[in-house]
């Protein structure tokens, strides 16, 4: 097996490394993106329960906050069908990712600690630098397996755009459906202070 190759694996890998970095930051990113929009949809829940109280139902009428706890409905069941289509269409596709990387890491690691390592002390063993057939054999088939394993996890990585252009669909829709819904609250609210 000549050296390119295992400098090939040892370079991929590196680069592989570095993207499996990348992608688990952005997805931590994303996702805490979805928690906070958890906790605001739970956050307008409770502004709906006060809006709903008794104290404030006694000071102002029972309906007069109304619209606005309606308003704060439609935005909370906005939210909890962006996290839900966040995690579907984004967040579960980058988890797959990284397992796909994490797994071609271990490929690598097994190998490299293996059959890469019985090949280098075989070749240093023998003065003329050849080593049994069965070795070599081995040796050349885990780097097919590993050369393999790295374009198939390069196929699997061109997937990201895709999931990068869900995440920006995901963001707009909810943006969107999230303005109709303040502009009708803001619209029907300030007709009452009128």
């Amino acid at each position: 097996m000549p050296a390119i190759d295992v400098d090939t694996v040892v370079e991929t890998r590196a680069r592989l490394r570095c993207a499996h970095s990348a992608i688990a930051r952005l997805m931590k990113l994303i996702d805490h993106d979805t928690v906070r929009t958890q906790k605001q949809a739970h956050d307008r829940t409770e502004i709906d329960r006060i809006l709903q109280s008794s104290e404030l139902c006694g000071l102002f009428g029972e309906r007069h906050f109304e619209d606005m706890s309606v308003g704060l409905r439609g935005a909370t069941l906005e939210g909890e069908r962006y996290v839900q289509a966040q995690h579907r269409a984004v967040i579960e596709r980058l988890h797959l990712l990284l397992d796909a990387l994490y797994a071609h890491s271990d490929l690598c690691d097994r190998v490299e600690k293996g059959v890469f390592a019985e090949y280098q002390k075989a070749l240093l063993k023998t003065e003329t630098g050849g080593c049994s057939a069965q070795l070599e054999r081995r040796a050349a088939y885990a780097f097919c397996c590993i050369r393999s394993e790295t374009e198939l996890i390069q196929r699997e990585l061109d997937s990201l755009g895709s999931i990068l252009l869900s995440y920006a669909h995901e963001e707009q829709q909810h943006h969107q459906k999230m303005a109709k819904i303040w502009h009708q609250l803001i619209v029907t609210e300030s007709g009452k202070l009128i």
